[in-house]
């Protein structure tokens, strides 16, 4: 029978054998123990491992989750509406937002491109810009000064204008009066010419005196045909 034992009272040998038998039963067991402690010890890493690997993967992402989300981000997940993702569902929401991230950063750089050469072509209208209004001030200023150039001139020009009709009216007024001039000193030279010639002819009646010519502011009576002739017949 398993586990019952017959020892007889009066028998030493027996006793002996069931002695050892004890002893070395109790350093079985006692092996037995220390073998089973060993490999308990043994199965307790490993096991405390898996349970810890197990609540980790249970647990894990709502303790790193909660660990590295920010206030605001903790609150929305705990959001009852917070939809609950499976692992494939989240890695693929995980893809498409980190696609969506290498596109959209792809867009950044290349609006950072176009910023730049914007910039770049806006610093240099605004070069141009404030050329062209230096420029434009500069004109502005010529323009300025040459229109009051031009009143200034065209003032002078009707000064002008005014002072040589009035000159051109004492022209007139000057010939006339030179004019007149001139035929009072041709009456004046003909009537004294007239005079002193008739006057010479009836001293010397020979003479045939019927021209004279002034020379040197002096009446000259001739008998040239080239020169003028004074009314001799009325001497």
């Amino acid at each position: 029978m398993a586990g019952y034992s017959f020892t007889p009272k009066d028998n030493k040998s027996q006793r002996l054998r069931t002695n050892t038998s004890k002893k070395v039963t109790g350093k079985k067991e006692n092996n037995t123990t220390t073998s089973n402690n060993d490999t308990l010890n043994k199965l307790k890493k490993p096991l405390f491992i898996a349970v810890a690997i197990i609540v980790i993967l249970l647990l894990g992402p709502q303790i790193t989750g909660n660990l590295t989300l920010s206030a605001e981000d903790r609150d929305i997940a705990q959001n009852p509406d917070f939809p609950d993702l499976s692992k494939f569902d989240a890695n693929k929401q995980f893809y498409l937002c980190q696609n969506q991230l290498n596109a959209d950063s792809g867009k950044l750089s290349q609006y950072q491109l176009e910023l730049e050469s914007k910039s770049t072509t806006a610093e240099a209208c605004i070069q141009q810009k404030n050329t062209l209004s230096s420029q434009y001030n500069t004109c502005a200023d010529t323009l300025t000064s040459t229109k009051a150039s031009f009143t200034y001139c065209n003032s002078s020009k009707t000064t002008l204008s005014n002072e040589v009709e009035l000159y051109k009216n004492e022209l007139e007024s000057t010939k006339q009066e030179y004019s007149d001039f001139e035929l009072n000193n041709y009456a004046l030279t003909n009537n004294y010419a007239d005079s002193f010639c008739c006057i010479k002819r009836a001293v010397n009646s020979e003479l045939d005196i019927k021209y004279y010519k002034i020379k040197n502011n002096k009446v000259i009576c001739t008998e040239d045909s080239d020169d003028d002739e004074f009314d001799w017949e009325s001497c």
